[in-house]
């Protein structure tokens, strides 16, 4: 902001320098030859002598009753622009603002107007400024171009050019912003006219004055334009690098046109180098072919990869692997980890991650394993002589692996993976501390889990979530520690501010029935419904078949006159309830509470026939 004002300053001095200058200069007396060309010294000059009308409009300065409200007006405009906008409106409603003549009186207006966002102004001042033939410097234009861009007011720099039309200089910096404005507004059009009448001055072109249209293309997914555009900037032999043949292949990959990719990466093969190519062209098309599972396409890619003396870079094997994996084509997967390593490319960590996750797919966690074994050996060895930092394992890596130990019931070696996550100064989040809590679970270990919750939880290193909760219900009901899952349920709000969902709760139910213990599992559902906690249809399932179990048919009764009195909108549990009233049909004494079971049904419109027999 002082910087701006520091330049309008100068503006202002500059401007009220001149006026001095101008009204207070002698003007020079000149010969005037018979043929209407002049010379100070007597002689004839080839320069056109301006009739007495134009010369008016050449010198034509602000009168000097306007001089003070427009200097005014400038100042204003940094600090108090409604004030100076207002004071602006009413010279044009006084007919006076065509007697400002000065190209910095309209650069403050604007400057100020898409400071605070007024776009409505800048076009309304810029084309005053043309109605009224005002003169506009290079600099002027270059100056609000760049302002508008820098604010991503495309549509004005857009507009900008159509109040001016040509007489909007053609030149480098300007045609630059309308092309960037051009791709911003899908107007590729306006871009490719600014981009020709800049050729058309003898400016040298090359691709990359076409870059931001191809880009558009590009965003748009619009091969067919950008192919288009390709083909005029080659007939016209405008020179260009391989990142614009690379936006034009990555155009036909957005829009799944892989088909059409292969056919331009084949021409631009037989072009000899008319087309250039680079190792991310190959990779482009590639992906291509990986997204849409065609493993033999991606193979045959490579080998014309190798034709062109084009060298496979870590995007290329990473990118491989993936597609072999994906295809569950195990073989192929290790000839490229085999091709990778022989290659000589260097390891990083997103190869490194890609390798292992592979791995971890391919069913090899001895192979992945081995490999992370490999990186930390490289990660503790420092910073290379060459100043390369060596890769480091990441959070992502850390998750990946400790996921695939815990599956295979490999926690310590999960918790190995954990240790070292905290060597390097990371910090295990909840997603990570759920799958270890996870592996516990299968393990039947509480124990275990109780230490990690409070190594992890208790101790506030992590937030746990709703899965975190139930996890350890879960693992608690495995254990047979019912009291201890019913408490932590109940505790979860005060200690750590969060509150019981219905999977929570349906796992508090889940683990009570598991153990018999159905008078918890019904103080928590009652706990439930006074928490405003809708049940789902598991939750329903989940009672009904604890109820069952221990044949206590008075509480099936009470959750069908729970369940029906809740909203139509909300779930029923129909087929759980016919399910009761079948195994209720089996034992005696249990005719009352099947009836009002029955009751309940016929309310709720369910369909008799697969309500169960009456005993008789």
């Amino acid at each position: 902001m002082a910087y701006e004002v520091s330049i309008l300053t100068v503006f202002v001095l500059s401007w009220v320098a001149w006026q001095f200058v101008i009204r207070n200069r002698r003007p020079q007396k000149k010969n005037i030859t018979d043929s209407g060309h002049h010379d100070a010294s007597g002689g004839r000059s080839k320069e056109r002598r301006f009739p007495e009308k134009d010369r008016a409009e050449t010198y034509l300065e602000t009168p000097k009753d306007l001089q003070s409200t427009a200097t005014q007006i400038m100042l204003l405009s940094q600090e108090q622009y409604t004030k100076a906008l207002r004071m602006y409106r009413d010279l044009v409603r006084q007919g006076e603002d065509h007697k400002i003549r000065e190209e910095a009186f309209y650069f403050a207006l604007v400057q100020a107007s898409i400071r605070v966002g007024n776009a409505d102004v800048v076009c309304e001042v810029l084309g005053k400024a043309r109605k009224h033939k005002v003169k506009l410097s290079l600099q002027f234009f270059q100056s609000v171009l760049k302002l508008l861009a820098s604010k991503q007011l495309f549509k004005e720099c857009l507009l900008v050019n159509d109040i001016f039309g040509t007489e909007l200089p053609a030149e480098r910096t300007i045609c630059s912003c309308l092309t960037l404005a051009a791709s911003e507004c899908g107007s590729a059009e306006a871009g490719i006219k600014a981009v020709e009448r800049l050729r058309a001055t003898g400016e040298v072109i090359t691709g990359r004055d076409y870059q931001n249209i191809l880009r558009s293309y590009a965003k748009a997914g619009n091969g067919a334009s950008a192919q288009q555009l390709l083909e005029l900037i080659i007939d016209s032999k405008i020179p260009f690098e391989a990142v614009i043949t690379n936006i034009v292949l990555a155009t036909w990959i957005t829009a799944n046109r892989t088909q059409q990719a292969r056919a331009l990466l084949r021409k631009a093969e037989q072009s000899e180098g008319v087309i250039p190519l680079d190792v991310v062209s190959y990779n482009t098309v590639l992906k291509g072919y990986a997204r849409e599972h065609k493993l033999k396409d991606c193979f045959s890619l490579i080998n014309c990869m190798k034709a062109q003396d084009i060298k496979s870079d870590e995007v290329t094997y990473s990118t491989l692997l993936d597609a072999c994996v994906a295809a569950n084509d195990f073989d192929h997967a290790t000839s490229v980890i085999d091709h990778f390593i022989n290659s000589g490319c260097v390891m990083n960590t997103v190869l490194y991650t890609t390798f292992m996750k592979g791995f971890v797919r391919m069913q090899m966690l001895d192979k992945a394993m081995e490999l992370y074994n490999q990186m930390r050996t490289a990660c503790q060895s420092g910073v290379a002589d060459d100043g390369v930092e060596p890769p480091k394992p990441d959070i992502i890596l850390y998750s990946v692996l400790i996921k695939a130990n815990c599956d295979q019931r490999l926690l310590e070696n999960a918790l190995h993976l954990v240790q070292d996550m905290l060597h390097d100064g990371l910090e295990p989040d909840d997603i990570i501390v759920n799958r270890l809590l996870d592996g516990c679970r299968h393990l039947s270990n509480s124990e275990l889990a109780d230490k990690i919750f409070a190594d992890f939880v208790d101790s506030g290193h992590i937030k746990p979530t709703p899965p975190t909760i139930a996890t350890m219900v879960k693992i608690y009901g495995k254990c047979n520690r019912v009291d201890d899952a019913a408490h932590l349920v109940r505790s979860m709000h005060d200690r750590f501010s969060l509150l019981p969902s219905v999977v929570v709760y349906t796992c508090l139910m889940s683990c009570c029935t598991r153990n018999r213990r159905l008078d918890l599992a019904f103080e928590a559902f009652k706990n439930m419904i006074k928490a405003k906690v809708e049940p789902d249809q598991l939750t329903y399932t989940t009672l009904l078949k604890g109820c069952c179990q221990e044949k206590d048919w008075q509480r099936v009764a009470e959750l069908a006159n729970v369940a029906a009195a809740r909203p139509w909108s909300l779930v029923f549990p129909t087929e759980e309830l016919y399910a009761a009233l079948k195994e209720m049909s089996r034992h005696a004494g249990t005719e009352d509470h099947a009836e009002a079971v029955r009751q309940l049904l016929r309310i709720r419109g369910a369909p008799p026939g697969n309500w169960g027999n009456r005993r008789s």
